[in-house]
């Protein structure tokens, strides 16, 4: 066992030394990060095993289809198979990665998503959930009534 706590296995990666099966950490960080503000910080850091990244930060559109499909109660797989996508295996995981913003869905896609989810596409562009709601309000009446609701929001904003 090194002095920082860890021993190294068959694997290029670092362990601890046996504790107990129920908590086992990956390394003792602590240790290895105080280690790393030393001079041996480049060893240590060699010898320990990083912490995973951070998720990628949900985008706009992955925020808005997440809480569209959780409002319909749908799966992310269900979502996949309204889609057209058919193995669940490949459909949940690509839907996870729109929502988690690691990948942008294409205007085609984005756009089956809205059908799929009975929503017009604008509602998952719009940063601002009061406009959003607008979209969401004025989309659920009929064309002559939207027409309507238009002008009486361009005669408000007027008055303004």
């Amino acid at each position: 066992m090194k002095a920082d706590g860890c021993q190294k296995n068959e694997t290029t990666t670092h362990s601890p030394a046996p504790i107990s099966q129920a908590t086992r950490p990956i390394c003792d960080y602590r240790k290895c990060f105080a280690r790393m503000e030393s001079a041996e910080s480049d060893a240590v850091s060699s010898r320990c095993r990083r912490m995973p990244a951070a998720l990628p930060t949900p985008t706009v559109v992955g925020k808005r289809l997440r809480m569209a499909r959780l409002a319909r109660e749908l799966t992310q797989a269900q979502l996949g198979e309204r889609l057209g996508l058919d193995d669940p295996n490949t459909a949940a995981p690509r839907i996870s990665r729109y929502e988690r913003g690691m990948h942008e869905p294409d205007l085609i896609t984005l756009e089956k998503l809205a059908e799929a989810l009975e929503l017009p596409v604008a509602y998952f562009y719009t940063s601002s959930d009061l406009l959003a709601e607008v979209i969401l309000v004025i989309s659920r009446l009929p064309r002559k009534r939207q027409a309507e609701a238009l002008a009486m929001l361009k005669a408000f904003a007027d008055k303004l």
